[in-house]
C-alpha cells in the first residue's frame, strides 16, 4: 500500500476512495516480527485456500482476506511469488476521544488514546507517544461530517544506523463527493521535469480574483547522482561491495528528498483547498501533467508521476474536482497570441507577444489551464486582471533588455 495511489483496495465496491497516511515509529521486537510472519503466512494460505479459520475469530486477523486479495492481485500482475508475499499486516483501529466515548471497533487491537496522548497495540507490547500536531490533525478528521474509515498497517524498516524499526501507518480512507457551487476556486498546476511545479489559482464569485501564485522547485540531486555513479564505477573497478552500499545510501537520500517534494506540493494545495472550501467554494484542480513520452528518461519522471497520483488521491479524500488538462505555455495568457522566446534568466523561460505582454512559460501553462475552464465573460475579466497585475503574476521580470518583435 503506497502513499500516492488512489484505490487502497480493502473496501467493497463503489467509487475509489482517497486516503491519508499518518506514521508512528518505534523499535521492532521479536514479538512484532513473529506476528508479521504469522499474518503473512495466513494471508498467503488464504489467497489460495480460502478458509475462515485463517482469519477468525481473533480480531488481529480480520484483515487477512483483504491482504490475501492484494497477494493475488500482485501475483497476477507480476507473476512473482516473492513480490506477492511481500505484504504487511492490517489491523482495525479504535479511538478513545478526549471528551469520553469510543470511535471505531471496540475490539480493535490498535488504540489511539487522545486522553493519554498515546498509540497502543497491547498484544504486541507497543506504546508510542502521540504528538500534539498529529493529534490535532486526527481530531480534525474525526470532527468532519464525513468521518473517514481507519486501519493500521505494520511495516518493518531500518533506520540510518541499521536498526530494525516498526512503522505504524495509520491510514484514513474516504470518498468525499465534490461540492457543486456557484463560487469556484480554479487551481492550475503545471508540472515540468526540470523547473518543478507552478501553481496559480483564481477565485470566481461575483468577481475574478487572484487567490494563489507559487513556484515549488524540486530538490537539486545532480551532485548526488554524480556521486552515486562514481561509487558504482569504483565498485566495478575494484570489486568492493562497500562502494555499492554507499551508492545505495546516496540513492535513498535522493528518493527521500523527492518524496518530501511531493508531500510539500500536496500539503500546500490541500491547505489552499481547505481554506476556500470552508468559505463555500467548490475547488477544481486542473493539472497539466507532461505525457509519458516527454517524461521518459527525465530526472523527475517517477516523481511527477507520483505527484499526479498523489494530487488525484487528495481530491478524492478532500472532495475536490480533479481534471488532467493540456495547456501551452507559449500562448499569452492575456491575449491568447503566440509568443516569442526572449531569454532564459534565473531558471525562467521568458516569452513575449506582439502586444508587449511578457510571461514565464510554466506560469503561462498554469494560467492557460485555468482560462480554458472559464466562460467567455469570465475570460475577459481574467484577461483584464492579468493585464493589471502585469509580469509579476505571469512569472516574468518587470524588465528585460530584449523586446519582442512586432
Amino acid at each position: 500500500m503506497g502513499r500516492s495511489g488512489v484505490n487502497v483496495g480493502w473496501g467493497a465496491g463503489g467509487p475509489q476512495r482517497g486516503f491519508r497516511v499518518f506514521t508512528f515509529s518505534t523499535f521492532a521486537t521479536p514479538r512484532v516480527e513473529q506476528f508479521i510472519s504469522e499474518f503473512r503466512a495466513r494471508a498467503l494460505a488464504y489467497a489460495w485456500m480460502p478458509k475462515k479459520e485463517f482469519c477468525r475469530p481473533a480480531p488481529k486477523f480480520v484483515y487477512v482476506p483483504a491482504v490475501a486479495n492484494i497477494c493475488r492481485q500482485v501475483l497476477n500482475k507480476n507473476d512473482s511469488i516473492v513480490k506477492a508475499s511481500h505484504v504487511w499486516p492490517l489491523l482495525p483501529v479504535r479511538f478513545y476521544l478526549p471528551g469520553g466515548g469510543v470511535y471505531g471497533n471496540t475490539a480493535a487491537r490498535v488504540v489511539i488514546d487522545f486522553r493519554k496522548r498515546e498509540v497502543r497495540i497491547p498484544f504486541l507490547g507497543i506504546r508510542v507517544r502521540l504528538r500534539e500536531s498529529l493529534a490535532d490533525k486526527l481530531l480534525g478528521l474525526l470532527n468532519d461530517d464525513a468521518r473517514p474509515r481507519f486501519v493500521a498497517q505494520l511495516v518493518l524498516a531500518k533506520d540510518g544506523m541499521g536498526r530494525k524499526i516498526l512503522k505504524i501507518n495509520l491510514v484514513a480512507t474516504r470518498y468525499l463527493k465534490p461540492r457543486k457551487s456557484g463560487k469556484r476556486l480554479l487551481v492550475g498546476v503545471d508540472m515540468n521535469s526540470k523547473y518543478g511545479v507552478t501553481v496559480v489559482a483564481l477565485s470566481l464569485n461575483r468577481e475574478v480574483r487572484l487567490a494563489y501564485l507559487a513556484r515549488i522547485k524540486p530538490p537539486n540531486n545532480g551532485v548526488r547522482r554524480r556521486r552515486a555513479a562514481e561509487l558504482q564505477r569504483l565498485a566495478a573497478l575494484i570489486g568492493d561491495d562497500r562502494y555499492v552500499d554507499e551508492a545505495a545510501v546516496v540513492r535513498r537520500k535522493e528518493r527521500k528528498l523527492n518524496r518530501q517534494f511531493v508531500r510539500e506540493v500536496v500539503s500546500r494545495l490541500r491547505k489552499l483547498g481547505k481554506t476556500w472550501a470552508s468559505k463555500g467554494y467548490s475547488v477544481v484542480l486542473l493539472v497539466d501533467k507532461p505525457d509519458s513520452k516527454t517524461l521518459k528518461g527525465t530526472r523527475l519522471q517517477g516523481t511527477l508521476n507520483s505527484l499526479a497520483k498523489a494530487l488525484e488521491n487528495m481530491c478524492l479524500f478532500e472532495g475536490y474536482h480533479y481534471r488532467e488538462v493540456r495547456a501551452s505555455g507559449k500562448l499569452c495568457p492575456v491575449c491568447g497570441r503566440k509568443g516569442t522566446k526572449l531569454a532564459i534568466t534565473n531558471g525562467k523561460r521568458i516569452y513575449a507577444c506582439s502586444k508587449g505582454h511578457m510571461w514565464d512559460r510554466d506560469y503561462a501553462a498554469s494560467w492557460n489551464a485555468v482560462i480554458k475552464h472559464l466562460s467567455p465573460k469570465e475570460r475577459k475579466k481574467a484577461s483584464k486582471l492579468l493585464a493589471e497585475l502585469g509580469p509579476w503574476a505571469l512569472g516574468a521580470p518587470p524588465k528585460l533588455p530584449l523586446r519582442p518583435s512586432k
